[in-house]
């Protein structure tokens, strides 16, 4: 039991830094992406491989791996000391703390961040202890990924997007608007209906669409989905937002 808490627990930690990086990314958390890479310490690295599939389900991705190395991340992870932090905490010797204190990075940032040990510099003094507080952290992705981080478990989300994944983005906010209106216009909602349709979408988007219209049809609950360019006659169209254009739903 223990074991599974853990799990959980872990995954749901995963799942904050995923949704961190899709708001810096403008990614919606319902789009399907296709992988993430995991970056967590090595007493973790069990854990985190048992709770791939808990992982890729909460965050909404096709493929989850897991790494214990910063070499293995597709990010720049660097703590960089913080002057005025410096100058608080050593006054008078800011200039020669400064000096010394360089970049940390890699293994060695991860381990200053995740534990808050402090960091041992060299100077003409010595050796001096410079706290973690003293220190920022600075994640820079690879291009195509973008990054997030809680309780200093790391993850880099693959931004990029191909047609299937795009289609799945698509299927879902169809279907999600369609309940709406099946919902606003008094259906039964285990009732099949007819028909469905939405209009006002580009060719392209048709053309990706049409191989998912039983499924589309089937998660709205309809016998037939059309997809169409233009409004037909003869339908009860309602106009709604998608990722901000006027697209428009008729059911029943």
């Amino acid at each position: 039991m223990q074991a599974a808490e853990s799990r959980v627990d872990f995954a749901l930690l995963v799942e904050e830094a995923c949704n961190s990086a899709r708001t810096r990314a403008r990614l919606k958390r319902r789009w399907p992406l296709r992988s993430v890479l995991v970056l967590a310490p090595v007493e973790s690295a069990k854990t985190a491989s048992l709770a791939k599939k808990t992982i890729a389900s909460l965050c909404n991705v096709k493929e989850v791996s897991v790494t214990d190395e910063a070499s293995h991340f597709p990010a720049r992870v660097v703590m960089r000391p913080n002057a005025a932090r410096i100058g608080a905490l050593f006054k008078e010797k800011t200039r020669e703390i400064l000096a010394g204190a360089k970049d940390l990075e890699g293994e060695r940032a991860l381990a200053v961040y995740r534990t808050g040990k402090p960091a041992e510099i060299a100077t003409k003094q010595g050796d001096v202890e410079v706290p973690a507080s003293a220190y920022e952290l600075e994640v820079v992705p690879k291009e195509g990924y973008e990054v997030g981080e809680k309780g200093g478990i790391f993850v880099a989300l693959n931004m990029m997007r191909d047609d299937q994944l795009i289609a799945e983005g698509l299927v879902r906010d169809i279907s999600r608007r369609l309940q709406a209106l099946r919902k606003q216009r008094g259906f039964v909602p285990t009732e099949i209906l007819d028909g469905a349709a939405i209009a006002g979408l580009e060719s392209d988007e048709i053309a990706m669409l049409e191989p998912m219209a039983k499924n589309l049809a089937f998660l709205v609950r309809v016998r037939k989905m059309d997809l169409l360019r233009d409004r037909s006659e003869g339908r009860g169209w309602s106009e709604v937002d998608l990722d901000g254009r006027q697209v428009y739903l008729d059911v029943g």
